[in-house]
């Protein structure tokens, strides 16, 4: 169990970090794309030397290269978080998929394959049952401090 705490626990690190990450991506952008415009502007300038324009044009190009690369990791840390949104979200949808999506009946017979399905409340019996099994390992696990 306290593995799977540490793991938490470095995963929303992680996705605080990357969070993070993709907040200064967008400040760094927001930061450089004005300087851009001056270097435009600057390349353009008639009375600089050609050695100066040419200085000018590389610094222009360069800051163009960055902007996109800064745009391009912004959006594959983006599509990380959305990732890993997506996968929490599986888990709650996989478990409901197995209960939901399971054959209550024999396809070929007809038998139940969970005879409690076949008792009046049979099913809300069963999710009680199951609760109650589940609040009674929650507070042992907590009584040995496991949690």
């Amino acid at each position: 169990r306290r593995l799977d705490r540490e793991m938490d626990k470095f995963y929303q690190k992680d996705v605080k970090r990357l969070r993070k990450i993709v907040r200064q991506l967008g400040q760094l952008y927001r930061m450089v794309a004005p300087v851009l415009d001056v270097l435009e502007t600057a390349v353009s300038y008639k009375h600089w030397s050609p050695d100066s324009q040419m200085y000018t044009s590389d610094i222009r190009s360069n800051t163009q290269r960055f902007l996109e690369e800064s745009l391009a990791l912004r959006e594959n840390s983006r599509m990380m978080l959305e990732q890993y949104r997506q996968y929490c979200e599986s888990k709650t949808r996989q478990f409901l998929t197995g209960v939901y999506g399971m054959n209550f009946q024999d396809p070929v017979t007809g038998d139940p394959s969970m005879p409690e399905l076949m008792w009046k409340y049979g099913y809300l019996y069963f999710w009680l049952l199951l609760l109650s099994i589940t609040t009674l390992i929650f507070f042992l696990y907590r009584k040995q401090k496991w949690i």
